[in-house]
């Protein structure tokens, strides 16, 4: 259960990561009605972090009577698909920084993510977790065994 406290703290703190979103949007996609969500959101499902956070943002619509979507020339149509981006920070609310939220966007929105840095930051994480879980080289080759054939389930899976 939250306290008035807690809420209170969360609200502020969301307000600062919309905050942080919004200035690195283009000020034509905020001037035509861009709308920037934030929200945490709990995760069951087997290797989810328990609570993370998501920023969703919602660009305008046609308007009535144009012939083409209002952000073209913006905002890539490809990369915001029906109209909205959404991306996550794999923590709560509370411990995102501005450099997490930066990280979480494209460079098309004002962001330095790129799937490659990405997966670097993974690896790195899974190498580090290894590492402190494991008592000597065989607990190491047993992960190591482990995480190949993990990984190779999950990509027959599709």
């Amino acid at each position: 259960m939250f306290s008035a406290n807690t809420q209170l703290l969360l609200r502020k703190q969301k307000k600062q990561v919309i905050s942080w979103v919004e200035s690195r949007l283009p000020s034509i996609a905020l001037d035509a009605g861009t709308t920037v969500l934030v929200m945490e959101v709990q995760c069951r499902q087997p290797g989810c972090v328990p609570i993370e956070t998501c920023i969703v943002i919602i660009f305008p619509a046609k308007l009535e009577g144009e012939e083409d979507w209002n952000m073209a020339g913006v905002v890539d149509r490809d990369l915001v698909g029906e109209g909205k981006y959404t991306s996550k920070v794999l923590k709560p609310l509370s411990d995102v920084t501005e450099d997490d939220v930066v990280s979480s966007l494209p460079p098309e929105l004002g962001g330095t993510f790129s799937f490659a840095s990405e997966m670097l930051r993974v690896r790195d994480f899974v190498c580090g977790q290894v590492d402190q879980l494991s008592q000597g080289n065989d607990d190491k080759e047993a992960a190591v065994e482990f995480l190949i054939r993990s990984l190779g389930e999950y990509r027959e899976r599709g």
